[in-house]
Protein backbone atom coordinates (compact mmCIF):
# COMPACT_ATOMS: atom_id res chain seq x y z
CA UNK A 1 0.00 0.00 0.00
CA UNK A 2 1.36 3.42 -0.72
CA UNK A 3 1.92 5.55 2.22
CA UNK A 4 0.20 8.59 0.80
CA UNK A 5 -3.00 6.34 1.53
CA UNK A 6 -2.28 6.88 4.99
CA UNK A 7 -1.71 10.82 4.90
CA UNK A 8 2.22 9.89 5.16
CA UNK A 9 4.87 10.96 2.80
CA UNK A 10 7.27 8.11 2.66
CA UNK A 11 6.12 4.24 1.75
CA UNK A 12 5.61 1.66 4.62
CA UNK A 13 8.43 -0.83 4.40
CA UNK A 14 10.53 1.10 1.55
CA UNK A 15 14.51 0.32 1.98
CA UNK A 16 16.26 2.86 4.13
CA UNK A 17 19.15 4.96 3.87
CA UNK A 18 20.91 5.22 7.34
CA UNK A 19 22.38 8.22 8.66
CA UNK A 20 24.17 8.21 12.19
CA UNK A 21 25.40 11.39 14.01
CA UNK A 22 24.95 13.65 16.89
CA UNK A 23 22.49 14.71 18.39
CA UNK A 24 22.76 18.61 17.71
CA UNK A 25 21.01 17.46 14.03
CA UNK A 26 18.60 15.27 15.43
CA UNK A 27 15.58 18.05 14.87
CA UNK A 28 16.69 19.04 11.41
CA UNK A 29 16.68 15.55 10.12
CA UNK A 30 13.30 14.95 11.53
CA UNK A 31 11.90 17.81 9.30
CA UNK A 32 13.70 17.13 6.17
CA UNK A 33 13.01 13.10 6.03
CA UNK A 34 9.34 13.72 4.60
CA UNK A 35 10.33 15.60 1.84
CA UNK A 36 13.74 13.59 0.85
CA UNK A 37 10.97 10.69 0.17
CA UNK A 38 8.10 12.45 -1.25
CA UNK A 39 8.02 11.76 -4.68
CA UNK A 40 9.97 8.79 -4.49
CA UNK A 41 13.00 9.80 -2.91
CA UNK A 42 15.34 7.39 -1.02
CA UNK A 43 13.79 7.09 2.45
CA UNK A 44 17.10 8.25 5.59
CA UNK A 45 16.46 7.04 8.88
CA UNK A 46 18.70 8.75 11.46
CA UNK A 47 20.53 7.35 14.75
CA UNK A 48 21.48 9.18 16.88
CA UNK A 49 25.31 8.47 18.33
CA UNK A 50 27.86 10.48 20.07
CA UNK A 51 30.09 12.65 18.24
CA UNK A 52 33.08 10.00 19.12
CA UNK A 53 31.18 6.82 18.29
CA UNK A 54 30.13 8.82 15.14
CA UNK A 55 34.10 9.37 13.92
CA UNK A 56 34.90 5.88 15.31
CA UNK A 57 31.92 3.95 13.25
CA UNK A 58 33.33 6.13 10.11
CA UNK A 59 37.10 5.05 10.85
CA UNK A 60 36.24 1.60 11.23
CA UNK A 61 34.21 1.16 8.14
CA UNK A 62 31.16 0.51 10.28
CA UNK A 63 29.00 3.55 9.53
CA UNK A 64 26.06 2.85 6.78
CA UNK A 65 27.64 5.72 4.66
CA UNK A 66 26.71 8.95 6.15
CA UNK A 67 27.84 10.39 9.58
CA UNK A 68 27.06 13.65 11.42
CA UNK A 69 29.72 15.28 13.60
CA UNK A 70 30.92 18.50 14.89
CA UNK A 71 34.80 17.82 14.85
CA UNK A 72 36.48 16.46 12.17
CA UNK A 73 38.58 13.02 12.52
CA UNK A 74 42.48 13.81 12.82
CA UNK A 75 43.54 13.81 9.28
CA UNK A 76 46.55 11.37 9.90
CA UNK A 77 43.74 8.98 11.36
CA UNK A 78 42.05 8.52 7.77
CA UNK A 79 43.51 5.69 5.87
CA UNK A 80 44.84 7.30 2.52
CA UNK A 81 42.78 4.91 0.12
CA UNK A 82 39.16 6.28 1.74
CA UNK A 83 39.64 10.40 1.73
CA UNK A 84 36.85 11.68 3.33
CA UNK A 85 34.62 14.61 1.66
CA UNK A 86 32.96 16.75 4.54
CA UNK A 87 29.59 18.90 4.17
CA UNK A 88 28.59 21.22 6.25
CA UNK A 89 24.21 20.60 7.27
CA UNK A 90 23.35 22.95 10.05
CA UNK A 91 24.41 26.05 12.49
CA UNK A 92 22.71 26.01 15.75
CA UNK A 93 24.46 26.68 19.58
CA UNK A 94 24.42 25.02 22.84
CA UNK A 95 22.77 26.79 25.66
CA UNK A 96 21.68 27.21 28.82
CA UNK A 97 17.91 27.09 28.87
CA UNK A 98 15.73 27.70 32.43
CA UNK A 99 12.43 27.10 33.58
CA UNK A 100 12.10 29.67 36.54
CA UNK A 101 9.23 31.01 38.35
CA UNK A 102 8.75 33.95 40.24
CA UNK A 103 8.54 32.52 43.95
CA UNK A 104 7.91 35.38 46.70
CA UNK A 105 7.77 34.85 50.03
CA UNK A 106 3.89 34.04 51.46
CA UNK A 107 4.64 37.26 53.63
CA UNK A 108 5.50 39.65 50.84
CA UNK A 109 4.55 43.12 49.70
CA UNK A 110 1.30 42.67 47.83
CA UNK A 111 3.11 43.87 44.86
CA UNK A 112 6.00 41.21 45.67
CA UNK A 113 2.46 38.53 45.83
CA UNK A 114 1.24 39.49 42.35
CA UNK A 115 4.22 38.23 40.66
CA UNK A 116 3.85 34.78 42.01
CA UNK A 117 4.18 32.11 39.35
CA UNK A 118 5.09 34.22 36.60
CA UNK A 119 7.95 32.88 34.17
CA UNK A 120 11.41 34.96 33.91
CA UNK A 121 11.98 35.54 30.31
CA UNK A 122 15.59 36.38 30.52
CA UNK A 123 19.19 35.54 32.73
CA UNK A 124 22.72 36.85 32.24
CA UNK A 125 25.42 34.17 33.26
CA UNK A 126 29.22 34.66 32.85
CA UNK A 127 31.65 31.18 33.05
CA UNK A 128 32.18 31.62 36.46
CA UNK A 129 28.41 30.76 37.17
CA UNK A 130 28.20 28.34 34.55
CA UNK A 131 30.92 26.43 36.68
CA UNK A 132 29.43 26.74 39.76
CA UNK A 133 26.79 25.18 38.56
CA UNK A 134 28.43 22.11 36.55
CA UNK A 135 31.08 21.65 39.05
CA UNK A 136 28.36 20.48 42.17
CA UNK A 137 29.17 23.98 43.94
CA UNK A 138 26.11 24.85 45.54
CA UNK A 139 25.24 23.16 48.47
CA UNK A 140 21.75 21.92 47.22
CA UNK A 141 23.75 20.26 44.51
CA UNK A 142 25.25 17.13 46.69
CA UNK A 143 23.53 14.85 49.11
CA UNK A 144 26.15 15.51 51.73
CA UNK A 145 27.81 19.13 52.06
CA UNK A 146 31.68 19.07 52.72
CA UNK A 147 32.67 21.23 55.37
CA UNK A 148 34.48 23.53 53.08
CA UNK A 149 31.10 24.29 51.36
CA UNK A 150 28.45 24.90 54.72
CA UNK A 151 29.00 28.65 53.58
CA UNK A 152 28.06 28.64 49.45
CA UNK A 153 24.60 29.79 48.15
CA UNK A 154 22.43 26.45 48.59
CA UNK A 155 21.73 27.46 44.96
CA UNK A 156 21.92 29.92 41.76
CA UNK A 157 18.85 32.32 42.14
CA UNK A 158 20.29 33.46 45.78
CA UNK A 159 24.34 33.77 44.88
CA UNK A 160 25.12 37.60 45.59
CA UNK A 161 27.23 37.30 41.94
CA UNK A 162 24.02 35.98 40.09
CA UNK A 163 21.87 38.38 41.85
CA UNK A 164 24.59 41.65 41.27
CA UNK A 165 24.15 40.95 37.20
CA UNK A 166 20.03 39.70 37.22
CA UNK A 167 18.61 41.73 40.03
CA UNK A 168 14.85 41.25 39.01
CA UNK A 169 15.68 37.64 40.96
CA UNK A 170 15.82 39.46 44.02
CA UNK A 171 13.21 37.83 47.00
CA UNK A 172 11.77 35.44 44.60
CA UNK A 173 13.45 32.32 45.00
CA UNK A 174 11.89 31.29 48.45
CA UNK A 175 10.83 27.94 47.39
CA UNK A 176 13.06 26.41 45.15
CA UNK A 177 16.23 27.50 44.16
CA UNK A 178 17.70 25.23 40.97
CA UNK A 179 21.63 24.00 42.33
CA UNK A 180 22.55 22.81 39.55
CA UNK A 181 21.52 22.16 35.56
CA UNK A 182 19.84 18.97 33.86
CA UNK A 183 23.02 17.55 31.34
CA UNK A 184 22.89 14.39 29.40
CA UNK A 185 25.08 11.63 30.58
CA UNK A 186 26.68 11.02 26.96
CA UNK A 187 29.90 13.00 25.90
CA UNK A 188 29.55 15.43 23.06
CA UNK A 189 32.00 17.93 21.16
CA UNK A 190 29.57 21.05 22.14
CA UNK A 191 29.96 19.65 25.72
CA UNK A 192 33.63 19.90 24.95
CA UNK A 193 32.78 23.48 23.41
CA UNK A 194 30.95 24.84 26.78
CA UNK A 195 34.15 23.52 29.07
CA UNK A 196 36.45 25.36 26.70
CA UNK A 197 34.46 28.71 27.22
CA UNK A 198 34.61 28.38 30.85
CA UNK A 199 38.45 27.86 30.60
CA UNK A 200 39.17 30.75 28.86
CA UNK A 201 38.01 33.23 31.35
CA UNK A 202 39.89 33.70 33.96
CA UNK A 203 37.84 34.13 36.87
CA UNK A 204 36.12 30.93 36.14
CA UNK A 205 39.60 28.84 35.40
CA UNK A 206 40.69 30.36 39.13
CA UNK A 207 37.69 29.41 40.59
CA UNK A 208 37.77 25.76 39.86
CA UNK A 209 41.61 25.68 40.94
CA UNK A 210 40.22 26.55 43.97
CA UNK A 211 40.21 30.79 44.11
CA UNK A 212 37.09 31.73 46.10
CA UNK A 213 34.52 34.17 44.36
CA UNK A 214 33.88 37.19 45.61
CA UNK A 215 31.67 36.60 48.34
CA UNK A 216 33.74 33.70 49.03
CA UNK A 217 31.84 30.02 47.68
CA UNK A 218 34.31 28.21 46.98
CA UNK A 219 34.17 24.78 44.63
CA UNK A 220 33.12 21.24 45.23
CA UNK A 221 36.44 19.91 46.32
CA UNK A 222 36.05 16.67 44.41
CA UNK A 223 35.72 18.70 41.37
CA UNK A 224 38.59 20.86 41.95
CA UNK A 225 41.41 21.36 39.11
CA UNK A 226 38.76 19.33 36.58
CA UNK A 227 41.03 18.69 33.00
CA UNK A 228 39.66 20.85 30.76
CA UNK A 229 38.06 20.76 28.08
CA UNK A 230 35.85 17.56 28.22
CA UNK A 231 33.37 15.93 26.49
CA UNK A 232 31.06 14.98 29.81
CA UNK A 233 29.98 16.52 32.48
CA UNK A 234 31.81 14.56 35.56
CA UNK A 235 30.09 14.36 39.21
CA UNK A 236 32.70 13.22 40.98
CA UNK A 237 30.84 13.84 44.30
CA UNK A 238 28.92 10.72 44.94
CA UNK A 239 28.23 11.32 48.39
CA UNK A 240 25.43 9.71 50.42
CA UNK A 241 23.50 10.40 53.35
CA UNK A 242 21.76 7.46 55.57
CA UNK A 243 18.42 7.83 57.14
CA UNK A 244 16.84 5.38 59.75
CA UNK A 245 13.10 4.45 59.75
CA UNK A 246 10.95 2.34 61.59
CA UNK A 247 9.38 1.64 64.87
CA UNK A 248 11.24 -1.28 66.15
CA UNK A 249 14.53 -0.07 67.17
CA UNK A 250 15.62 -3.77 67.12
CA UNK A 251 14.92 -4.02 63.13
CA UNK A 252 15.54 -0.51 61.76
CA UNK A 253 14.57 0.57 58.34
CA UNK A 254 17.68 2.12 56.75
CA UNK A 255 17.20 4.00 54.00
CA UNK A 256 20.33 5.53 51.37
CA UNK A 257 20.10 8.39 49.65
CA UNK A 258 23.27 9.53 47.09
CA UNK A 259 23.98 12.75 44.88
CA UNK A 260 23.14 10.81 41.78
CA UNK A 261 19.23 10.09 43.03
CA UNK A 262 18.53 13.20 43.70
CA UNK A 263 20.76 15.03 40.82
CA UNK A 264 20.63 12.45 37.72
CA UNK A 265 21.82 12.66 34.56
CA UNK A 266 19.17 12.65 31.51
CA UNK A 267 19.82 10.71 28.56
CA UNK A 268 20.61 13.53 26.60
CA UNK A 269 19.79 16.99 25.43
CA UNK A 270 16.15 16.38 24.05
CA UNK A 271 15.70 14.94 27.76
CA UNK A 272 16.85 17.52 29.84
CA UNK A 273 15.09 20.20 27.89
CA UNK A 274 11.96 18.31 28.02
CA UNK A 275 12.06 17.61 31.83
CA UNK A 276 13.07 21.05 32.38
CA UNK A 277 9.50 22.25 30.69
CA UNK A 278 7.65 19.97 32.95
CA UNK A 279 9.26 20.78 36.46
CA UNK A 280 11.04 17.12 36.36
CA UNK A 281 13.88 16.79 38.25
CA UNK A 282 13.93 13.32 37.53
CA UNK A 283 15.02 12.55 41.00
CA UNK A 284 14.38 9.19 42.71
CA UNK A 285 13.61 8.48 46.55
CA UNK A 286 14.18 5.48 48.56
CA UNK A 287 10.88 4.64 50.40
CA UNK A 288 9.40 1.93 52.52
CA UNK A 289 6.51 -0.47 50.98
CA UNK A 290 5.71 -3.03 53.61
CA UNK A 291 8.86 -3.14 55.73
CA UNK A 292 10.57 -3.35 52.05
CA UNK A 293 13.03 -0.77 50.71
CA UNK A 294 12.22 0.52 47.20
CA UNK A 295 13.24 3.62 45.00
CA UNK A 296 10.19 6.06 43.55
CA UNK A 297 10.19 8.92 41.37
CA UNK A 298 10.10 12.31 42.94
CA UNK A 299 6.87 14.51 42.08
CA UNK A 300 7.26 17.52 39.75
CA UNK A 301 7.70 20.67 40.86
CA UNK A 302 4.41 22.23 41.90
CA UNK A 303 3.11 24.78 39.68
CA UNK A 304 4.41 28.07 40.87
CA UNK A 305 7.48 26.93 42.45
CA UNK A 306 9.34 25.59 39.08
CA UNK A 307 12.89 26.15 39.05
CA UNK A 308 15.33 23.90 36.94
CA UNK A 309 18.29 24.58 34.19
CA UNK A 310 19.37 22.60 31.55
CA UNK A 311 22.36 22.48 28.68
CA UNK A 312 20.51 21.75 25.40
CA UNK A 313 20.97 22.48 22.13
CA UNK A 314 19.14 25.62 20.95
CA UNK A 315 16.74 23.30 18.16
CA UNK A 316 15.80 21.97 21.49
CA UNK A 317 15.01 25.01 23.13
CA UNK A 318 12.90 26.23 20.90
CA UNK A 319 11.41 23.06 21.20
CA UNK A 320 10.07 22.76 24.54
CA UNK A 321 9.82 26.76 24.98
CA UNK A 322 12.28 27.44 27.39
CA UNK A 323 14.06 30.67 27.26
CA UNK A 324 18.11 30.57 26.76
CA UNK A 325 20.08 32.73 29.15
CA UNK A 326 22.67 35.70 27.42
CA UNK A 327 26.12 34.30 28.17
CA UNK A 328 29.18 36.61 28.53
CA UNK A 329 31.37 36.86 25.48
CA UNK A 330 35.43 36.86 25.51
CA UNK A 331 33.95 40.89 24.29
CA UNK A 332 32.89 41.19 27.64
CA UNK A 333 29.13 41.25 26.12
CA UNK A 334 25.99 39.07 27.15
CA UNK A 335 24.86 37.60 23.98
CA UNK A 336 22.18 35.23 23.65
CA UNK A 337 21.61 32.61 21.07
CA UNK A 338 19.90 34.30 18.16
CA UNK A 339 20.09 34.23 14.21
CA UNK A 340 22.16 37.15 14.15
CA UNK A 341 24.55 36.13 17.36
CA UNK A 342 25.11 32.76 16.16
CA UNK A 343 25.68 33.85 12.11
CA UNK A 344 28.29 36.28 13.80
CA UNK A 345 29.68 32.96 15.63
CA UNK A 346 30.02 31.23 12.48
CA UNK A 347 31.76 34.16 11.01
CA UNK A 348 34.60 33.77 14.12
CA UNK A 349 35.34 30.67 13.32
CA UNK A 350 38.41 29.52 11.08
CA UNK A 351 39.56 26.13 9.82
CA UNK A 352 40.78 23.40 11.97
CA UNK A 353 42.70 20.48 11.66
CA UNK A 354 40.69 19.91 8.18
CA UNK A 355 41.02 22.45 5.91
CA UNK A 356 37.57 23.45 4.99
CA UNK A 357 35.86 22.33 8.50
CA UNK A 358 35.68 25.21 10.84
CA UNK A 359 36.23 25.07 14.10
CA UNK A 360 34.24 26.62 17.16
CA UNK A 361 35.69 29.67 18.67
CA UNK A 362 34.39 30.51 22.32
CA UNK A 363 37.33 33.00 22.67
CA UNK A 364 36.17 35.41 19.73
CA UNK A 365 36.17 38.54 20.67
CA UNK A 366 33.21 39.92 18.53
CA UNK A 367 30.96 41.75 20.51
CA UNK A 368 27.94 40.03 18.36
CA UNK A 369 28.89 36.66 18.39
CA UNK A 370 27.47 33.81 20.41
CA UNK A 371 30.53 31.84 22.55
CA UNK A 372 28.74 28.18 21.92
CA UNK A 373 28.11 28.43 18.41
CA UNK A 374 28.23 25.01 16.47
CA UNK A 375 28.25 23.43 13.19
CA UNK A 376 27.37 20.00 11.99
CA UNK A 377 29.21 18.45 9.60
CA UNK A 378 28.16 14.94 7.40
CA UNK A 379 31.26 13.21 6.86
CA UNK A 380 31.35 10.58 4.17
CA UNK A 381 34.15 8.19 2.13
CA UNK A 382 32.95 7.89 -1.14
CA UNK A 383 35.14 5.25 -2.08
CA UNK A 384 33.36 2.95 0.10
CA UNK A 385 30.15 3.61 -1.03
CA UNK A 386 28.18 1.81 -4.04
CA UNK A 387 26.96 4.20 -6.93
CA UNK A 388 23.17 3.96 -5.87
CA UNK A 389 24.26 4.74 -2.42
CA UNK A 390 26.16 7.85 -3.82
CA UNK A 391 23.31 8.91 -5.57
CA UNK A 392 20.73 8.99 -2.48
CA UNK A 393 23.60 10.45 -0.04
CA UNK A 394 24.52 13.32 -2.69
CA UNK A 395 20.61 14.20 -2.76
CA UNK A 396 20.46 14.20 0.92
CA UNK A 397 23.60 16.72 0.74
CA UNK A 398 21.88 18.51 -1.95
CA UNK A 399 18.62 18.97 0.18
CA UNK A 400 20.11 19.49 3.38
CA UNK A 401 22.39 23.13 1.55
CA UNK A 402 19.01 24.02 -0.78
CA UNK A 403 15.17 23.67 0.37
CA UNK A 404 16.40 22.02 3.62
CA UNK A 405 18.00 25.64 4.95
CA UNK A 406 14.79 27.52 4.52
CA UNK A 407 13.45 27.91 8.82
CA UNK A 408 9.95 26.86 9.16
CA UNK A 409 7.25 24.84 11.08
CA UNK A 410 6.11 22.50 7.68
CA UNK A 411 7.84 19.30 6.64
CA UNK A 412 11.10 19.89 5.31
CA UNK A 413 11.94 23.30 6.78
CA UNK A 414 14.65 23.94 9.01
CA UNK A 415 13.38 23.74 12.65
CA UNK A 416 13.41 27.39 15.04
CA UNK A 417 16.40 27.54 17.10
CA UNK A 418 18.57 26.41 13.98
CA UNK A 419 19.74 28.90 11.73
CA UNK A 420 20.58 28.79 7.91
CA UNK A 421 23.71 28.50 6.87
CA UNK A 422 25.40 31.31 4.91
CA UNK A 423 25.69 30.84 1.15
CA UNK A 424 29.69 30.27 1.17
CA UNK A 425 28.19 26.90 3.54
CA UNK A 426 25.74 25.83 1.45
CA UNK A 427 27.57 26.29 -1.78
CA UNK A 428 30.27 24.16 0.16
CA UNK A 429 27.59 21.17 0.80
CA UNK A 430 26.74 21.46 -2.82
CA UNK A 431 29.97 20.94 -3.99
CA UNK A 432 30.28 17.85 -1.59
CA UNK A 433 27.14 16.38 -3.04
CA UNK A 434 28.71 16.26 -6.73
CA UNK A 435 32.00 14.79 -5.50
CA UNK A 436 30.35 12.33 -3.78
CA UNK A 437 27.81 11.34 -6.60
CA UNK A 438 30.96 11.24 -8.92
CA UNK A 439 33.80 9.10 -6.81
CA UNK A 440 30.84 7.07 -5.09
CA UNK A 441 32.45 3.20 -5.88
CA UNK A 442 35.72 4.52 -7.49
CA UNK A 443 38.84 2.87 -5.67
CA UNK A 444 41.10 6.13 -4.59
CA UNK A 445 44.84 5.52 -6.56
CA UNK A 446 47.48 5.23 -3.91
CA UNK A 447 51.12 4.71 -5.67
CA UNK A 448 53.18 2.76 -3.65
CA UNK A 449 56.93 2.43 -3.41
CA UNK A 450 58.08 -0.09 -6.46
CA UNK A 451 61.77 -0.02 -5.01
CA UNK A 452 62.98 1.44 -2.09
CA UNK A 453 65.79 4.16 -2.92
CA UNK A 454 69.68 3.20 -1.59
CA UNK A 455 70.95 6.43 0.50
CA UNK A 456 73.53 6.52 -2.86
CA UNK A 457 70.76 7.06 -5.01
CA UNK A 458 68.68 9.37 -2.41
CA UNK A 459 71.63 11.53 -2.42
CA UNK A 460 72.41 11.76 -6.27
CA UNK A 461 68.45 12.68 -6.38
CA UNK A 462 68.23 8.87 -8.05
CA UNK A 463 64.53 8.16 -6.11
CA UNK A 464 62.48 10.72 -8.05
CA UNK A 465 59.19 9.86 -8.47
CA UNK A 466 55.56 11.15 -8.14
CA UNK A 467 53.09 11.16 -5.60
CA UNK A 468 49.52 10.74 -5.94
CA UNK A 469 46.68 13.71 -4.97
CA UNK A 470 44.10 11.44 -4.60
CA UNK A 471 43.99 11.26 -0.67
CA UNK A 472 44.94 14.99 -0.53
CA UNK A 473 43.09 16.74 -2.60
CA UNK A 474 39.58 19.05 -2.33
CA UNK A 475 35.87 18.34 -3.44
CA UNK A 476 35.81 18.25 -6.82
CA UNK A 477 39.81 17.19 -7.42
CA UNK A 478 39.62 14.06 -6.16
CA UNK A 479 42.35 11.71 -7.74
CA UNK A 480 44.35 15.21 -8.75
CA UNK A 481 48.41 14.78 -9.19
CA UNK A 482 49.28 16.43 -5.22
CA UNK A 483 51.74 19.25 -7.00
CA UNK A 484 48.33 20.70 -7.07
CA UNK A 485 47.05 20.30 -3.46
CA UNK A 486 44.70 22.53 -2.35
CA UNK A 487 45.89 25.83 -4.27
CA UNK A 488 44.63 24.55 -7.06
CA UNK A 489 41.14 23.10 -5.80
CA UNK A 490 41.47 27.17 -4.19
CA UNK A 491 41.93 28.03 -7.88
CA UNK A 492 38.73 26.10 -8.85
CA UNK A 493 36.90 28.07 -6.10
CA UNK A 494 35.94 24.93 -4.20
CA UNK A 495 36.18 25.03 -0.37
CA UNK A 496 34.79 21.94 0.65
CA UNK A 497 37.64 19.18 1.57
CA UNK A 498 38.21 15.81 1.21
CA UNK A 499 40.67 14.81 4.12
CA UNK A 500 42.79 12.00 4.40
CA UNK A 501 46.24 11.45 4.25
CA UNK A 502 48.80 12.74 6.21
CA UNK A 503 50.26 14.70 3.45
CA UNK A 504 47.03 16.50 2.96
CA UNK A 505 47.00 18.02 6.43
CA UNK A 506 51.17 18.44 6.68
CA UNK A 507 51.89 15.48 8.90
CA UNK A 508 54.37 13.41 8.03
CA UNK A 509 54.66 11.34 4.88
CA UNK A 510 52.54 7.95 4.13
CA UNK A 511 53.23 5.11 1.96
CA UNK A 512 50.66 7.15 -0.30
CA UNK A 513 53.28 10.01 -0.52
CA UNK A 514 56.38 8.09 -0.38
CA UNK A 515 58.57 8.94 -3.69
CA UNK A 516 58.38 5.84 -6.23
CA UNK A 517 61.98 4.36 -6.76
CA UNK A 518 62.65 4.75 -10.26
CA UNK A 519 64.55 1.53 -12.42
CA UNK A 520 67.87 2.02 -14.15
CA UNK A 521 68.30 0.46 -17.40
CA UNK A 522 72.32 -1.39 -16.74
CA UNK A 523 74.76 0.36 -19.35
CA UNK A 524 75.72 -1.51 -22.29
CA UNK A 525 79.48 -2.73 -22.46
CA UNK A 526 81.57 -2.78 -25.60
CA UNK A 527 82.56 -6.09 -27.50
CA UNK A 528 86.20 -6.42 -26.47
CA UNK A 529 85.12 -5.66 -22.92
CA UNK A 530 82.84 -8.93 -23.30
CA UNK A 531 85.37 -10.60 -24.35
CA UNK A 532 87.39 -9.97 -21.52
CA UNK A 533 84.86 -10.98 -19.09
CA UNK A 534 84.23 -14.06 -20.13
CA UNK A 535 87.54 -14.92 -20.07
CA UNK A 536 87.95 -13.52 -16.79
CA UNK A 537 84.91 -16.02 -15.99
CA UNK A 538 86.76 -19.08 -17.02
CA UNK A 539 89.77 -18.47 -15.04
CA UNK A 540 87.94 -17.44 -11.77
CA UNK A 541 85.61 -20.88 -12.33
CA UNK A 542 89.20 -23.08 -13.05
CA UNK A 543 90.86 -21.63 -10.03
CA UNK A 544 87.18 -22.68 -7.69
CA UNK A 545 87.54 -26.62 -8.90
CA UNK A 546 91.15 -26.95 -7.91
CA UNK A 547 91.16 -24.83 -4.71
CA UNK A 548 89.01 -27.13 -2.80
CA UNK A 549 91.69 -28.73 -0.89
CA UNK A 550 93.82 -25.72 -0.13
CA UNK A 551 90.29 -23.94 1.46
CA UNK A 552 90.15 -27.33 3.66
CA UNK A 553 93.61 -26.71 5.05
CA UNK A 554 92.95 -22.53 5.08
CA UNK A 555 89.82 -23.22 6.82
CA UNK A 556 91.31 -26.03 9.54
CA UNK A 557 94.07 -23.42 10.55
CA UNK A 558 91.61 -21.05 10.96
CA UNK A 559 89.39 -23.03 12.98
CA UNK A 560 92.79 -24.27 14.99
CA UNK A 561 93.73 -20.92 15.61
CA UNK A 562 90.23 -19.98 17.04
CA UNK A 563 90.80 -22.58 19.76
CA UNK A 564 94.30 -21.09 20.56
CA UNK A 565 92.47 -17.65 20.76
CA UNK A 566 94.06 -16.32 17.67
CA UNK A 567 92.08 -14.37 15.72
CA UNK A 568 91.67 -15.06 12.09
CA UNK A 569 93.34 -11.72 11.10
CA UNK A 570 96.09 -12.18 13.10
CA UNK A 571 96.77 -16.04 11.19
Amino acid sequence: MCSSDLNQACPIGAPERRVIGHELAADAISRWQPALCAGGGALFSYTQLTDDVARSQVLDGSSPGLALMSNPIPPDQVPADKPLVYAPVGLSGLTIAFNIEQQPSPTAEPDMLEKAGRRFLSMKLTPRLVAKLLTQSYRGAVAKVPDVMKKNPIGLTVDPEFLELNPDYKDLSFFVQPPDALVQLNGADVTSLLWSWIKADPDASKFIAGTPDPSGMVVNPDEKDLALPTSTFPRNDQSCVVSVQGSDPAHPITLTTCTLDSHPFANDMHDAGRSSSRGDTKAVQPVVDNNVVTTAKVDRQAPGQRALLAVVDAATASRYSLPTASLLNAAGKFVAPTTASLLAGEAAMKDGPVAGVLAPNPSTTDPAAYPLTALSYAATAPSTLGVAAGKDYAAFLRYAGGPGQEPGIASGQLPFGMVPLPDKLKAQTIAAAATVEAQAGKAVSVDKPETQPTDAAAATGGAGGSVDGGSGGLIGDMGAGAGTGNTAAAQKGVTGPVAGSAAAAGGAPNGATQPVGTTRRTPSLPAPAVGALLVAILIVGGLAATSSPVMQLFSGGIRRGLRKGVTPTER
